[in-house]
């Protein structure tokens, strides 16, 4: 539908694809306009049925901020969200919210354009790659500097020209976004260790273990003889899976090359973004 509307209508397209169709009156009675009209009302109704997806974020947040929100930010979120009457309350508040906003507003179309620019380049790119480089912070830095034989201008004696090289690939801001990964990754996991004194807060390495139950050949699986089944078991085997580890598998160029992109990317939409809504405005 967004193709079609930016082919019929180029650069006069409308937040809202069907704003861009008349409005069926007394002088214009036509057939698209009608198709139109129906759509709108279509739309209205759907719109009005659906509960968007992003009111589960919305009223998950609330609730853990409102609601005893250092408990469920610890991890006991379902001590904070199975509160039917609360979850009720936030619920009717968004939607009733959004509702009337969109009964009363034509065209939010600068908003969604906004929020794109600002929250869908930073969520989608931006913040993606930076986490990326900063939870494998120390990785990046050695990776550096195996490649280079440094890691930080203050610490090398490197040439002109590699100055010129360093500065040109931003590499002082890659660096930094690490170092600074580093820290915070080493002050996560302080804190997760006074939180867990055995220091077995990592998810890597999970082994899996399946109790193996050696029954005799008359016992049935119904629920009537679960019992008989586990007291009259003659031994049991234990079989274990363990998952592999995905923060240990060693990063390449590739893979901080990607990252960085990303953040590239986002940077030059966020930019692009802002600077044609301000000319359009």
């Amino acid at each position: 539908m967004g193709t079609c509307g930016y082919l019929g209508f180029t650069d006069k397209t409308d937040g809202n694809i069907l704003n861009n169709f008349p409005m069926p009156n007394e002088y214009d009675e036509s057939a698209t306009a009608q198709a139109a009209n129906l759509a709108r009302a279509l739309l209205c109704c759907m719109m009005f049925a659906v509960f968007p997806l992003e009111h589960f974020v919305a009223r998950h947040v609330i609730m853990t901020n409102l609601f005893q929100g250092q408990q469920a930010h610890e991890g006991d979120d379902h001590a904070v969200l199975d509160r039917w009457d609360r979850r009720a309350a936030t619920t009717i508040v968004l939607f009733s919210s959004t509702l009337m906003a969109a009964l009363k507003f034509d065209d939010v179309g600068i908003v969604l354009a906004w929020t794109g620019t600002v929250a869908a380049t930073t969520l989608s790119y931006i913040v993606p790659g930076m986490l990326y480089l900063g939870v494998y912070g120390q990785e990046f830095l050695d990776f550096v500097e195996s490649k280079w034989g440094f890691a930080s201008l203050e610490d090398s004696s490197a040439s002109f020209r590699q100055r010129m090289i360093w500065y040109l690939l931003l590499m002082p801001i890659w660096c930094g976004i690490a170092s600074y990964g580093i820290e915070c990754v080493a002050d996560y996991q302080s804190k997760k260790a006074l939180l867990t004194p055995t220091g077995d807060y990592r998810l890597g390495k999970i082994r899996h273990k399946r109790l193996m139950y050696n029954l005799p050949p008359a016992a049935s699986a119904s629920d009537s003889q679960l019992e008989f089944m586990l007291n009259n078991a003659v031994g049991y085997e234990e079989e274990e899976d363990a998952e592999d580890d995905l923060q240990d598998i060693e990063k390449g160029f590739a893979d901080f090359l990607v990252a960085i992109g990303f953040i590239l990317f986002g940077l030059i939409a966020f930019i692009a973004g802002v600077i044609s809504i301000c000319t359009e405005s």
